[in-house]
């Protein structure tokens, strides 16, 4: 199975504040040229999503099993698929195969999923995005965090949706 790293293409989703960040978050923004070059390095993709249902993905290349004559597509293929509810999200992923030559670690929960720790170290923040739930002097904090890695000339910005707490 392949190892994957999903990326948002839209930031501004009140949907993903709330579920990943608890709207006190932070998204950061690389460039599609350092995430291309990176899975290429790791001998993987850069993928957009495609928003389909499993069964008739667009410009994925389906293969009737001999055996049950069921069309089957790759599992790097599959990966690049998604419900058509998460359009909104315009979704990116880092697909790496399953035998990536990163180490595999196990997540520490009762699922002990595999997983592989993406190496960004080669690929610069463009932007952070601070979360609907912060405030300025969590943005100072974060400039000043930025700039003390060599990275002042990243942009920094608040959201702009409203968070309601309940």
């Amino acid at each position: 199975m392949p190892y994957v790293t999903c990326f948002c293409g839209e930031i501004e989703l009140l949907s993903m504040w709330r579920n990943y960040a608890g709207g006190e978050g932070y998204a950061i923004g690389f460039s599609a040229q350092d995430l291309y070059k990176l899975s290429k390095r790791l001998k993987g993709q850069l993928a957009a999503v495609h928003y389909a249902a499993p069964w008739d993905p667009p410009n994925v290349t389906a293969t009737p099993d001999p055996a049950t004559g069921r069309l089957e597509v790759s599992p790097m293929q599959a990966a690049e698929i998604k419900h058509p509810g998460f359009v909104e999200e315009r979704e990116y992923r880092v697909i790496l195969p399953g035998d990536t030559d990163l180490p595999v670690k196990h997540r520490d929960d009762p699922t002990h999923a595999p997983y592989v720790e993406l190496p960004l170290a080669d690929c610069n923040p463009v932007a952070v995005w601070a979360g609907p739930g912060m405030t300025k002097n969590d943005l100072d904090g974060l400039k000043g965090l930025l700039a003390d890695h060599g990275w002042s000339d990243v942009v920094v910005e608040a959201s702009d949706i409203p968070l309601r707490r309940e």
